[in-house]
């Protein structure tokens, strides 16, 4: 019976997440509809409080599949410390330094902390999801690496 309303509990939390999201969707295309039929008026709200606030979302998501999903856990928690390090790297650019910052400035060490971080967290991922590392896998790495 405790598992039945466990389930039931994580199936309320799960629509009340997707819900989140669809609003979340919804409100992104009436802003982004705006912004082309009013321009310029509407470019302040777009590029400053609805660009942070979607980073903002971004990395919510990651902390919640970092703490909701066993799976992958520390590669989800080196992909939310990431993303929450960008969207503090910009809301300190948008809102401390308001668009203008010195060089270097404590932004920049937010923006650069998100490489490592998600770098981190590609190679949890392939060590998890890789079953052995042979020469071939390392070759085609490398072949995917210059390609780039």
């Amino acid at each position: 019976m405790a598992a039945a309303s466990a389930s039931s509990l994580a199936g309320a939390r799960l629509r009340s997440v997707v819900l989140v999201w669809k609003v979340a969707a919804i409100g992104g295309l009436v802003t982004f509809a705006a912004y082309t039929l009013f321009g310029d008026g509407f470019d302040q709200f777009f590029n400053r409080y609805w660009y942070n606030a979607l980073i903002l979302l971004a990395a919510g998501s990651a902390v919640a599949r970092a703490v909701m999903v066993r799976s992958e856990r520390t590669a989800s928690i080196a992909f939310a410390a990431g993303i929450s390090s960008w969207a503090v790297g910009e809301i300190l650019f948008d809102f401390v330094y308001a668009g203008d910052p010195p060089y270097p400035s404590v932004a920049d060490v937010f923006y650069l902390l998100f490489y490592p971080a998600c770098y981190i967290g590609m190679a949890i991922l392939v060590r998890h999801r890789l079953s052995e590392f042979t020469p071939m896998v390392w070759f085609d790495g490398a072949m995917a690496a210059t390609a780039a």
